[in-house]
């Protein structure tokens, strides 16, 4: 697991991820798995290509 994320706010069809892990460091590239779960509307899920510029750690 990379991350939870929840959203608290219902009206809101849109959540933006800051691409950071439960420990505040930024993932590497590579595909990851996501799942979502509705309440009312089920659940999903799918995958993603992240790509990120710069892969060094500055700080760990």
């Amino acid at each position: 697991m990379v991350r939870t994320l929840k959203q608290e706010d219902p009206t809101q069809s849109i959540y933006e991820w800051n691409l950071l892990t439960e420990k505040g460091l930024p993932v590497a590239s590579g595909i990851y798995i996501y799942y979502i779960e509705s309440e009312g509307l089920g659940s999903t899920f799918g995958k993603m290509a992240i790509f990120m510029e710069e892969e060094r750690l500055r700080t760990f």
